[in-house]
């Protein structure tokens, strides 16, 4: 695998290696269909031991390495693992809740964007290490990421501006302007997240008013108000 396979994974370790493994998993399955129903060991073996690495990197867990000579026999059971390993992250993993996230309106979303394109400015014209430079660049490529999602997750954007708040301990006055930019974009995102959740509070009124209003009149009133509204028609000879 190419090293951009990685850039785009999620950060944290459970969904970053699940989403490695998915990966790697369409990867064989597209080798198998390509060799006409088969894997050559080569591949069998990149799929163990990207896996292993990675699993063992992230901290997640432990996967027995398999013996090349042995490959072929000790591939199904090692898949298996890999997909128990699996099952028990993903059910580890909590689904993402709307009250950890917020629907930027497209005003904040562009304010936003402008001042991470002006952090990004400030750590290029610092004197920080070219590595730093490019850890900063690589935080910033994730944080406009999760501002242009469908909704933002608040915390991962809260852990991003820290790392990048980092950078400003011990340099210049180059950098100084660094933590009143990032203090900006959390109260954008903090307004919008207040906004929303007035919204949805509104919401719930109208819908609690709205069952009210339907509980009022029971299904037994309104047989007795036909019947009695019934019993008053003349009925023609």
């Amino acid at each position: 695998m190419a090293a951009s396979d990685f850039m785009d994974l999620p950060l944290e370790p459970e969904a970053r290696w699940l989403q490695l493994r998915d990966l790697v998993e369409k990867r064989l399955d597209e080798r198998f269909d390509m060799n006409n129903g088969g894997n050559e060991p080569y591949e069998l073996l990149e799929y163990v031991q990207i896996l292993s690495a990675a699993a063992e990197e992230l901290g997640i867990g432990e996967l027995s390495l398999i013996s090349p000579s042995n490959i072929r026999e000790d591939f199904d059971p090692f898949r298996a693992s890999v997909a128990a390993l699996a099952t028990r992250l993903s059910l580890r993993l909590s689904p993402k809740n709307s009250t950890d996230s917020v629907a930027l309106s497209r005003p904040t979303r562009k304010e936003i964007l402008c001042n991470i394109e002006a952090l990004r400015s400030m750590i290029s014209r610092s004197d920080i290490s070219e590595e730093n430079k490019a850890k900063a660049s690589n935080i910033f490529d994730h944080l406009q990421i999760l501002i242009l999602a469908p909704r933002t997750d608040i915390a991962r954007v809260g852990i991003l501006l820290a790392a990048i708040g980092a950078f400003a301990v011990g340099t210049t006055s180059l950098l100084a302007d660094l933590p009143p930019a990032i203090g900006t974009i959390s109260a954008l995102i903090g307004a919008d997240k207040l906004e929303e959740e007035s919204e949805q509070a509104l919401i719930e009124d109208s819908r609690k008013r709205i069952q009210i209003q339907d509980l009022r009149e029971t299904p037994d009133e309104v047989t007795n108000n036909e019947i009695h509204d019934g019993s008053n028609d003349e009925v023609p000879f």
